[in-house]
């Protein structure tokens, strides 16, 4: 079973850490929507009450998809690491300190830099902010 996971995970890979790939069309169906509209359901880390740890109501909604979507990529692309170490050649590396709301910030600076990427799948925008702020050594 754990193999066959293995094997799923590699072959979503190759779509999904390639922008060149995803960017054009490739024929692989992306869910996570456009890059803009993740970028700005991530905006709303910097409306969040840190100290409280609660956001405006209206914003929770995106935000948790923004938290969710990053986690679960987070995880897959360490999953590969650990499995294939091989694999980290080109990508990223976030180390186990990194919280939900630093790597928000992250992405949401990085489209904000890079305003020519929003019409990209929301993918491509996350790992390229990834890939820049934590490369794999």
């Amino acid at each position: 079973m754990r193999l066959l996971i293995v094997v799923i995970m590699v072959i979503l890979s190759t779509y999904a850490f390639s922008a060149s790939v995803v960017g054009q069309d490739s024929g692989a169906y992306i869910r996570g929507g456009s890059a803009e509209d993740f970028v700005n359901d991530c905006a709303a880390v910097d409306r969040m009450d840190n100290q409280a740890k609660t956001v405006p109501l209206k914003d929770v909604q995106g935000l948790s998809y923004c938290f969710g979507y990053i986690l679960g990529l987070v995880d897959m692309r360490n999953t590969l690491n650990a499995v294939m170490p091989t694999a980290r050649t080109g990508s990223y590396c976030v180390p186990n300190n990194a919280s939900q709301t630093q790597l928000a910030k992250i992405v949401t600076r990085y489209g904000d830099a890079h305003p020519e990427e929003l019409n990209q799948p929301a993918i491509v925008i996350v790992t390229d902010a990834l890939v820049q702020s934590f490369p794999c050594k």
